[in-house]
Formats: structure tokens, sequence, C-alpha cells
């Protein structure tokens, strides 16, 4: 057995090295019951269970029925102790007679001992054995001792074997994390262990599942999350990532400020949502709102997007580009692609000849558009001056009309278009309209080096965008919706939707029409 792999229920489903086997005397015997001691939180009391034997089910089980039901639980005093009133009342539940009663109060007696002055929470004997002789005596035990209780029982503590644990608990204790690994798929970092089951419960009621219980504290430190994000992230069923915190005596906008340092030190490989309430809550929500983190990982539709549009710089940087990837900026292939559109911009700008009728110059202005841009509807028109960067991930519907000074970009720069940017059919803009769809690093090292990430923009259907609006990356504007003046967006906004402010809000909804 020893250097052995081994699965136990006990141990949830993990198969754990055997380093030590115990061995016992082996005893005769012809009845086996349950018995445990632990707290009836409900009376605020210790109290003695006991079960009749059973191979096919576990103690844990047992323990949580008999305190539901109440038919073998067997409460007593803190300050009284096991009165012989208590060893008479569970003598007479096992049905033994005078001569076994001792010698049931003397275990009683010894397993209370223990208990008090071991700081102990669960004492479980999975089995108390009736000898031929009819005393009784116990085949093992498990002691379940407060987490608390390591300075007071150093001797029990120096015992721990973390090898038998699991590795990520141990991990999160050392950096002062409460870490308990479940069954789902649904990470969680939340402030606070009753808010912590709340939000699995939460989980659990809009029918997923959390793979883990994490609670952080009041610790905000970059440190701290990093801590907590590895952790959850090192769990390969995680598929998404909650962090849920209350903000009280530590505020939410320090937490935020943690949230993003950790968050773009470390590769985040699933989505992670945010949920921040409390002192500073608003603040810390405008924080984070208007950071934007890279992909890990190329995204097949957009690259199968690209292939439809023309005037691809096609290199491996361009897929990290339209991917929501870090990429190198100064790859040729898009330092090419974007003096192709500044070429092309500075002809669709100062195109106005002495002789041109408004057909002529409407004519002109969309064979540039459609040489400049990666895909365009029909009977589009652009007021000058129009700055687009690469303009090959740009694409227009039908009948699009965008007052003066527009600028469609892919990344923070209003020159620079990098990110798909997807507008719909009969869609107006205002003058000063700028889409962003790119950002950088907030590591200095990273932008001197020229790298950039992004996220792309789409606009649906009949919309209009107010003058001076600021659209920023990774977002969706829903069809229908208006979108007031001097506004930036920096969340989706939902279809048939009035939307102003900065950060722009939804303030109304209109009714839906029928699609055309």
């Amino acid at each position: 057995m020893l250097n052995r792999q081994a699965v136990s229920d006990t141990i949830r489903h993990r198969s754990l090295t055997v380093n030590q086997v115990l061995v016992s005397e082996s005893l005769i015997h012809h009845e086996q019951w349950h018995l445990a001691m632990t707290i009836d939180r409900e009376n605020y009391c210790p109290v003695v269970i006991i079960s009749k034997y059973d191979d096919n089910s576990s103690l844990d089980e047992t323990v949580l029925q008999s305190l539901r039901e109440g038919s073998s639980s067997f409460t007593f005093g803190f300050s009284g102790g096991i009165t012989e009133d208590l060893i008479l009342r569970i003598s007479k539940y096992l049905g033994v007679g005078s001569a076994e009663k001792t010698n049931i109060g003397d275990i009683l007696t010894n397993l209370y001992k223990i208990f008090r002055e071991k700081d102990v929470t669960l004492l479980e004997i999975s089995s108390l054995a009736r000898l031929n002789t009819g005393l009784f005596t116990c085949l093992d035990a498990t002691l379940v001792v407060d987490d608390d209780a390591a300075k007071r029982q150093p001797d029990i503590f120096g015992l721990r074997d973390t090898t038998q644990e699991v590795h990520d608990e141990v991990r999160a204790e050392q950096h002062g994390l409460v870490y308990i690994k479940m069954e789902g798929n649904i990470g969680n970092i939340v402030n606070g262990a009753g808010l912590a089951m709340a939000t699995n419960d939460a989980i659990g009621l809009h029918g997923g599942a959390s793979a883990n219980f994490l609670d952080a504290g009041g610790q905000a430190t970059k440190e701290t999350m990093i801590q907590a994000l590895g952790i959850v992230m090192g769990d390969e069923r995680v598929k998404a990532i909650l962090i849920n915190i209350y903000g009280g005596i530590t505020r939410c906008d320090m937490i935020a400020e943690s949230i993003i340092g950790a968050a773009q030190e470390m590769t985040l490989a699933v989505p992670l949502v945010v949920r921040l309430q409390g002192t500073n809550s608003t603040e810390g929500l405008k924080l984070i709102v208007f950071v934007v983190m890279a992909s890990t990982k190329k995204d097949p539709a957009a690259i199968e997007h690209a292939k439809n549009l023309t005037h691809i710089p096609w290199c491996e940087d361009y897929e990290k580009m339209i991917s929501g990837m870090l990429y190198n900026s100064q790859a040729p292939e898009l330092i090419e692609g974007r003096f192709r559109a500044r070429r092309l911009m500075h002809k669709y700008n100062t195109y106005f000849p002495d002789d041109a009728t408004n057909d002529t110059l409407v004519a002109e202005r969309e064979r540039l558009l459609n040489e400049m841009l990666g895909k365009i509807g029909t009977n589009p028109f652009i007021e000058t001056p129009f700055n687009v960067d690469y303009g090959c991930n740009t694409s227009i519907g039908d009948n699009f009309y965008a007052n003066f000074n527009p600028c469609l970009c892919g990344f923070s720069l209003v020159i620079l278009d990098c990110g798909m940017v997807t507008i719909g059919n009969r869609v107006l803009f205002g003058p000063n309209v700028s889409i962003f769809g790119a950002t950088h690093e907030t590591g200095i090292q990273s932008r001197r080096s020229g790298i950039e990430y992004g996220g792309s923009v789409t606009i649906g259907d009949d919309c209009w965008i107010g003058g001076n609006t600021t659209i920023m990356p990774g977002l969706t504007i829903g069809k229908g919706c208006t979108i007031g003046a001097g506004s930036v967006v920096t969340r989706s906004i939902p279809d048939f939707s009035i939307a102003i402010g900065s950060p722009a809000r939804v303030v109304k909804k209109v009714d839906p029409v029928p699609d055309l």
C-alpha cells in the first residue's frame, strides 16, 4: 500500500499517495454503531449523535441526518458535561444493562475530555463496537480541530501532513486566504465568508456551480489578488471567474486598482466578471470599466470574418490584432497597411475639383471608400475630414451618413482603426464621433515596445450617434439605439435604448420596429 495512490469519498474523490499505514489490533465484535460528538448550533450546546452502523453511508451523512431528525441526538451542557442522566439516556438507546452503563459512561467522559481540552469541533467514532463480552470499544476515531486553535494546540497541529490536503487550499492559507475546492466550474473571489456563501448559493440558484469558495478577507493588495487569481485560474475546470466585493472599511476603488494590477500582470484565459458594492463602488467600477484585458488566443470567428474583407495586411500580428491579443504595431505589414490608408484618406479629404458637381463628388468619394474600407454598402456618405487607420477592418452597411470629422479607430488614438468596426444599415453619425477599438497596457515598458491590443466595436441597424460621442473598445451598441451628444460609451447598450452621459447609461427604451 505504501507509496501507492488511494481514492476515497472522504477526500473528495482525489487520489493521494499513501505514506503511512496505521495498524490496530483485530477485535471480535457482534454489533457496531456510529457515534459523533459535535456542536448543535441551533441549540448552542454540545450534542452526542448515535446511529446504527451502515456500511453504505458516510458518518458525515449520518451526523447531518441525525441532527435534522433528532431521533438519536442527545444534547448536554458545556459546563455540566457528561451527566448520569445523559449516560442513562444513551445506554437505554443502545439497549445495554447496568453492567455496560459504566463502560459507556467512561467512553463518553473520555471523549468529552478530548472534545473540550483539544478545541475539537467534531469527534467521530465511525465504529463503536460491542465486543462478545458485552462491553463497548472505539475501533477508530476522527477529530476535526478548530483552525483558530493552532497556538493553543501545538502538539496536534504539529502532526499535520499537508501532503494529504488539497494543495491549493494549503497555498491559499499561506497567503491569508480561505479557499475550499468545490465541484463546479465558476471560480469565485469574495471578501467575507458570509458573502462568499451567499455568492455560491446565488450561482447555484441560477443553474451554475461554483468551483471554489475563496474568502479574500479585508485584504485588497495587488499581491493578494495575484495569489487569489492564480489559485482560481490554476484550476483547469474553471470556465469563468466572478469577483464579488462589498466595500466597508476597505474602499472599492482600492480593490479595483488591485484587481486591475493583478489581472494585467497575469494572463487571463477565461472571462472575468467583477461586482463592486459599498464604499467608493462607483469610483471603483469606473476604473474597471475603462480597462480592456487582452485576449490570450486567436479568435477564429474574427479571422474568418476578415477573409470576407478587402485590402487585408495579412500577417501573424494582424491575426493577433483582430483577435484582441497583444501584438506588435510595428510589424512591416501593418506599417504598410496604415501607410496605404493614409494615402487614400488624403485623396478622400482633399478631393474637390473646381468643376465637380454633387453627383461626381459623391461618385468619387464612394469609389475611394470602396478602395479604402474592408466592406461598404450602398449609398454611403461621409463628410470630410475622415480619419481611419487601416480601413480594411471597417464594415459599413447601407445608407450610412457621418457628419463632419468622423474618426473610426481600432485602438486608443483617434487616428487608429485596428479592431473590427462593424456598422449596420441606416446609421447616422453626428459631428466628431470617435470609435476607439484599441488600447495599450498600463505597463510603461510594454508601451515603449509598441505593444497594443483592443476590442471590436459593433453598431446595429437604425442607430443615431450624437455629436462628440466617444465609443470605447470591446462593446456593442444594439439596433435602434440613440446615443446622446457628448456621451462616452464604455459598455454595451441593449437594443432600442436611449443612452446618455459619461459613462453612457440607458435612460429610456423606445418601441421596437420590425427589421427591414
